[in-house]
């Protein structure tokens, strides 16, 4: 008996030791950027990523967006945080990070975050760090991820959620489809992803998972059913409890003014899978009850940011006329103001 547990001893010992002297020559031999790829010349600051999917490339700065070291929008921070400081991380898709289109212009001044920054400056509130980690993009699996593999990390007071519009994408893309994360069924897989995300070991055993995937399954797609986007919100806020992190929603409305798509429209509802504003307003809004079921199950506060769209003009809408998914300067203005008033009213900006 004892020969045959020191025989396991021992085979567990080299596997340990292999597997770690594997991920140091990994190390020494690669960049921090291992198996991290361009996705395209249409987001050129977005990298492919096993892990995350994809993610913003860490230290890029062209066409008016800045990435910082951490590979979120915006100036650089201490990972760290500082000694009394209220932190809030904004998370999201591309209306989080902030581009939308003007005519045939794509534009990338305007987030919410900043916005919120800026408020929270303008009022005094000086102790209260905002960080926008919004990727173009991302649908409610990603943003699950991401929360544990980097936001955690950050130790942050308060995170916001604006998320859904991409779990009805229909991602055929085969640069784009086989990157498409989610987590583990498996609790002792999900521990171990967790546990070792940062290891080069686990990149290259998940990226090479992903390419068998997507040769054994070239037809699949990767839209979210409502099941599944109803799970992620749910483990989102699970982690969040877990974390003591302050939990806000933020809705996700669209501009359904119009039934026709503008030229710049078109490509982002093929990919949609839709013909008109209106079915893809109507997924949307599916999508926005359960997050709103989910909130008002688990107490999670959400900004309303559609009722005040609804009491708009046209000269002062949250959209611009060539873009009805991501909130034009104004939008972001307004979803800030939502924000710092909701947390006036949570109280959750006082120590």
């Amino acid at each position: 008996m004892k020969t045959r547990v020191f025989k396991i001893t021992i085979f567990l010992a080299a596997v340990i030791a292999s597997l770690v002297i594997t991920e140091a020559l990994l190390r020494l031999t690669t960049p921090n950027t291992f198996l991290q790829h361009h996705a395209g010349e249409t987001w050129p600051w977005i990298v492919n990523d096993p892990i995350l999917g994809w993610t913003n490339l860490a230290g890029y700065e062209e066409q008016g967006v800045r990435i910082n070291t951490y590979g979120f929008r915006g100036r650089d921070f201490s990972v760290r945080k500082p000694p009394g400081v209220i932190r809030i991380v904004c998370m999201g898709d591309s209306g989080t990070f902030g581009i939308w289109y003007g005519r045939s212009l794509r534009l990338h001044k305007d987030n919410y975050p900043e916005e919120l920054r800026v408020i929270l400056r303008k009022n005094g509130e000086n102790d209260v760090e905002v960080i926008n980690a919004g990727v173009v993009g991302y649908a409610s699996s990603h943003t699950l991820r991401q929360l544990i593999a980097k936001v955690l990390d950050l130790e942050p007071d308060i995170v916001t959620l604006r998320v859904g519009f991409n779990d009805q994408a229909k991602m055929t893309n085969k640069n784009t489809i086989d990157y498409y994360v989610e987590e583990p069924s498996n609790f002792i897989l999900r521990k171990l992803l967790y546990q070792f995300y940062d290891w080069r070991l686990t990149r290259l055993v998940i990226r090479l998972n992903q390419k068998l995937a997507i040769m054994d399954s070239p037809e699949k797609e990767s839209t979210a059913s409502y099941e599944e986007f109803r799970k992620n919100i749910e483990r989102f806020t699970e982690v969040a409890r877990e974390h003591n992190i302050k939990l806000l929603f933020i809705d996700y409305p669209l501009r359904d003014s119009r039934t026709m798509f503008t030229p710049s429209e078109r490509n982002l509802a093929r990919a949609y899978g839709a013909t008109s504003l209106p079915e893809i307003s109507q997924t949307n809004r599916t999508y926005q009850e359960i997050l709103l079921e989910i909130a008002n199950a688990e107490k999670v506060p959400i900004v309303d940011t559609v009722s005040f769209s609804k009491s708009l003009d046209r000269e002062h809408s949250m959209f611009s006329y060539y873009d009805f998914v991501h909130p034009n300067q104004i939008g972001a203005r307004i979803i800030a103001e939502q924000i710092y008033d909701k947390l006036l009213v949570l109280g959750w900006l006082k120590h």
